[in-house]
């Protein structure tokens, strides 16, 4: 922080000061090379859930007609709308581990990362991606084999040792907002 004060003269010739003691000056860009671990908190997946649900309540509807078990569309459509039901909100939180590693020489403003978190089974899962920081603003993308694309936007904070924001989750390379929520890490 920078403190320093501006003086006015009044009509009397009495000196005022302006408190600028507040005003927070950034020298440089924060260097975000090392290890930061923390969370990633699932919030929403109805965007996933309306979709699995309308391509189970289709094959079921076309199953139902090829077999003869129903005798129309409608009739179909109207016994797999009854036989699958939308999942429940999901909601979880999962630990996650971020390495950044600088690209190019300082000032860095971009970098590559690897992402570990743990399957369902508890198994240790390693992903890629890149992150790019520019006016306190972070953006991370993580891109698994699956096609399926994590988008993280946060900003950096507490002296540039935790950064948080928020998520979305494009899955199957283009069912967009299948799922978010919230991450944060700190610096490790």
């Amino acid at each position: 922080h920078l403190w320093f004060y501006i003086g006015i003269e009044d009509a009397n010739d009495k000196l005022h000061y302006n408190d600028f003691y507040r005003v927070k000056v950034i020298y440089g860009t924060p260097d975000l090379t090392g290890t930061w671990q923390g969370t990633l908190a699932v919030e929403d997946t109805t965007n996933a859930s309306e979709f699995v649900t309308t391509i189970l309540r289709e094959g079921i509807t076309q199953m139902l007609l090829a077999t003869g078990l129903a005798q129309n569309e409608q009739e179909a459509r109207k016994a797999a709308t009854a036989s699958v039901n939308p999942a429940p909100q999901q909601r979880y939180e999962n630990s996650i581990t971020m390495v950044f590693e600088p690209v190019g020489k300082p000032p860095v403003k971009r970098y590559t990362v690897r992402a570990y978190t743990l399957d369902d089974e508890g198994v240790r899962q390693e992903y890629t991606g890149d992150a790019v920081y520019e006016l306190g603003a972070v953006q991370l993308t993580i891109r698994p084999q699956d096609g399926t694309t994590f988008s993280f936007k946060g900003d950096l904070g507490a002296k540039n040792q935790q950064m948080s924001g928020t998520f979305s989750v494009t899955l199957w390379g283009g069912l967009t907002n299948a799922m978010s929520g919230k991450w944060e890490l700190g610096k490790k």
